[in-house]
């Protein structure tokens, strides 16, 4: 989560950082080292949480808790998010892979909200902006899975 925090400021940056941006993403990439090392006085907020919230997230591995559910699990994925990214949910297959109870769908073009964006590659934190719906065959596709269910 930690590294995110940094990407996700990276990402929303243009390419041409100014002195203000280039100080607000060390100030950032600081707290995110100290949150990922949970270097916390108590009582310190660190990224608007408190060190209790840091120590929680620090042991948890999604993987792992997906892997001990025996529960139906849908997991849905735009390609073009820049918040869990293809990374993320490679790792999820490779970790999933086998387990009957997990089903993965892909959509290239949507986003984080599962709506299309204009371009290519990973969409910006601009492109959140874009009024929009969640797109009509992500709702298909989870209307039919559910309806699958046993």
């Amino acid at each position: 989560l930690q590294d995110i925090i940094i990407q996700e400021t990276e990402a929303s940056l243009d390419g041409k950082m100014d002195e203000k941006e280039r100080k607000s993403l060390e100030e950032q990439t600081e707290q995110a080292k100290k949150a990922k090392e949970l270097n916390i006085s108590k009582g310190e907020i660190v990224l608007e949480l408190p060190k209790s919230y840091w120590e929680e997230v620090s042991d948890y591995n999604p993987v792992k808790t997906a892997r001990n559910l025996t529960c139906p699990i849908l997991i849905l994925q735009g390609e073009r998010d820049y918040h869990v990214t293809m990374v993320d949910y490679e790792m999820l297959i490779k970790g999933l892979t086998g387990k009957d109870n997990v089903c993965f769908i892909l959509y290239s073009d949507f986003n984080h909200l599962f709506m299309a964006v204009p371009g290519t590659g990973k969409a910006t934190p601009a492109d959140m902006y874009i009024p929009g719906h969640v797109a009509p065959i992500v709702i298909d596709n989870v209307a039919e899975w559910v309806n699958n269910q046993k």
